[in-house]
């Protein structure tokens, strides 16, 4: 059976300078390996303000033949979907909008995909139009890094409990009366709480909201869910398991992990990304904090999760030859 692999964007940048894509699908049947491939990787991709090396990358991801996944967005929404299912089946809509459901997810695994290839410029153009949260994603996790420091509070992100005063506690997810509780259970939950609850017009809503609230209130009668505030902390204090919420788990770990080391600008990109690692087996990337942070939460994960190797990148080496030699690893 073939292994599943993801690339992580800094390969495909080195793959596409260095012009070596027909290698690395030698590589890749060689090895037999079959690669996924994230659309947040591909708007990664575009996000480069360089046109000349962006339509390099662009060109190489699109180049090799792979499992074009649906985004993250709709993977993690579908997860919450089979928890709703089996635990609240009242929430769920008398008919699921179906139509909703195929038109996003073939622009994701479809679309995105032949405009960015057929017009890299144009989707360059389209992506940056967009609203992007990363900046401040990043000034708040430089701010509980500088906490973490302070406090010396060094601790497992399955072993992190949280408190908070009521009416905080209330604001964060409805239904929570502040009571410690692990925090994995309030990240998620309150995650959840928020883009339920906040609707177009109200204060926090952005772009990124509206695209959970189309996928979640695809299956989910919104209303119903938040109308109960006690039964909605309830699944997630008490009920829940990690392994119902892969996905929104590994993200709310990664983020957490990630301020025990230096802060990067590609932090917030690279915990959209640790959605997909339990699609794969194995996830390659020349960023070896990221790897470092990945292999913490690997440890922790009651959940398979794709196995980070760091790809090897030196002067003189050719970059598809390291990408093989870890595939070797």
């Amino acid at each position: 059976m073939a292994r599943k692999v993801i690339l992580d964007t800094n390969l495909w940048s080195y793959i596409g300078d260095e012009g070596s894509v027909h290698d690395l699908r030698s590589i890749l049947a060689q090895h037999e390996c079959a690669v996924m491939l994230p659309p947040s990787m591909l708007i990664e991709l575009l996000r480069n303000p360089h046109a000349d090396s962006r339509n390099k990358h662009i060109s190489a991801i699109c180049g090799i033949r792979g499992r074009r996944l649906a985004s993250e967005a709709q993977l993690c929404a579908e997860d919450f979907v089979r928890v709703v299912k089996r635990r609240r089946h009242e929430w769920l809509r008398s008919v699921a909008d179906m139509a909703t459901v195929a038109k996003f997810n073939y622009r994701w695994t479809k679309e995105w995909w032949s405009w960015a290839a057929s017009d890299p410029d144009g989707t360059h153009s389209l992506v940056m139009s967009g609203y992007d949260p990363s900046a401040e994603i990043v000034t708040v996790q430089r701010d509980n890094r500088a906490n973490r420091l302070r406090d010396k509070f060094i601790v497992d992100y399955c072993d992190v409990r949280v408190s908070s005063e009521p009416k905080e506690a209330t604001r964060a997810m409805g239904g929570w009366d502040g009571t410690k509780t692990e925090a994995w259970r309030v990240d998620v939950g309150s995650s959840y709480w928020f883009n339920m609850s906040t609707s177009r017009g109200r204060p926090g809503y952005s772009g990124p909201v509206q695209t959970n609230r189309d996928w979640i209130g695809s299956y989910i009668d919104m209303r119903s869910a938040i109308a109960d505030p006690v039964s909605f902390a309830t699944l997630f204090l008490e009920e829940l398991t990690p392994e119902e919420v892969p996905r929104d788990w590994m993200r709310a770990a990664v983020a957490y992990t990630q301020t025990a080391t230096k802060i990067g600008l590609g932090n917030p990109r690279d915990e959209q990304h640790s959605a997909y690692l339990v699609d794969a087996d194995i996830f390659l990337s020349a960023d070896k904090r990221l790897v470092d942070v990945l292999n913490e939460v690997r440890r922790q994960a009651p959940f398979s999760v794709a196995e980070p190797r760091v790809v090897e990148i030196h002067g003189a080496v050719r970059k598809v030859d390291a990408i093989a030699t870890a595939l070797t690893a």
